[in-house]
């Protein structure tokens, strides 16, 4: 078995590759700006928004390793009623030989407890498509059970969500990865089981600080536990100038430091994040990049909506 490349650089990147179709078939990816985008993270919030949203984002991470994570998404949101939204959204991987494409129907239900605060609930349904072909990786040899692999599965799963907030706190709570799926390479099929031990759990909590009429001070952080996955902790703050726009940092225990920009005119946002890490990886990658466009387009009939802070 020979490799296309000898370098330490690739060699590296070689091996994140591989756990990295281990992330493709099982685990969550995190998307940097979730305080920004909180129905990506946990749709049961996306009750507190009023208006019609489309989004549309890309990250791509590593950069310097050849084969790196590269990520687009979108997501449709769409106001039912007084009580309930609807969602749909796709996501694109791509990490060396690995693909994968995740379809995503997401519905979310709201109690209106008082006048200043609400409790939501959602449920996701997704269809996970995942391909492999390590022909793309390795010389083709014989005597290579590598060599051979490739594959193209369908997988499905769910995500569960429970979001409370009022205009100045939230506090939301996940469950993802309800559904373990695994491929066999030697039966050539997709196993399946409930695994509570392999769900991936999520808690975020958020406050708004006012400090006088045109700045405020966000404050957010985010527990992440997960089996196969290091324990992580983001603590969050930005300041945001008059709603429209907004500087701000994420430090996590994972070793990461992300800042973050945000912009808003009228309908439209754009925010930017770079991460930087102080892990092993700092040798290889110079960072990621991610970068989101949203549009929002007010409804013939609107709501009464508590609305939630966006940091």
């Amino acid at each position: 078995m020979f490799m296309k490349y000898y370098n330490m650089k690739t060699l590296t990147t070689i091996f994140f590759i591989s756990l990295g179709s281990l992330a493709l078939s099982q685990k969550d990816r995190l998307v940097y700006q979730y305080m920004l985008h909180k129905p990506l993270l946990n749709y049961a919030s996306s009750t507190s928004e009023n208006d019609i949203t489309l989004r549309a984002g890309l990250q791509k991470q590593w950069l310097g390793l050849e084969g790196a994570p590269e990520v687009g998404q979108f997501m449709f949101n769409l106001p039912m009623a007084k009580s309930s939204n609807l969602g749909v959204s796709y996501e694109g991987e791509r990490i060396g030989v690995h693909k994968r494409n995740s379809f995503k129907l997401s519905y979310a239900y709201a109690l209106l407890l008082n006048r200043k605060s609400k409790l939501s609930f959602s449920i996701t349904g997704i269809a996970n498509q995942q391909s492999s072909n390590y022909l793309g990786l390795f010389q083709t040899d014989s005597n290579d059970p590598l060599s051979n692999i490739s594959y193209n599965v369908w997988n499905p799963n769910f995500d569960f969500g429970t979001f409370f907030h009022t205009n100045k706190f939230y506090f939301g709570l996940s469950i993802s990865n309800l559904l373990n799926n695994r491929y066999n390479s030697e039966t050539q099929s997709s196993e399946r089981a409930f695994e509570p031990e392999e769900f991936i759990f999520r808690s975020q909590i958020g406050y708004d600080f006012k400090l006088n009429n045109s700045l405020n001070l966000l404050t957010s952080g985010l527990i992440q536990t997960n089996k196969a996955a290091p324990f992580n902790v983001d603590l969050n703050a930005a300041l945001d100038f008059d709603r429209k726009f907004g500087v701000g940092i994420s430090l996590r225990s994972v070793k990461d430091v992300v800042p973050i920009i945000y912009y808003n005119y009228k309908q439209f946002s754009i925010s930017y994040a770079y991460s930087y890490t102080f892990s092993e990886l700092r040798k290889t990658t110079t960072g990621s990049h991610e970068l989101f466009l949203s549009y929002k387009i007010k409804p013939k009939k609107v709501y009464y909506t508590i609305f939630c802070p966006r940091f």
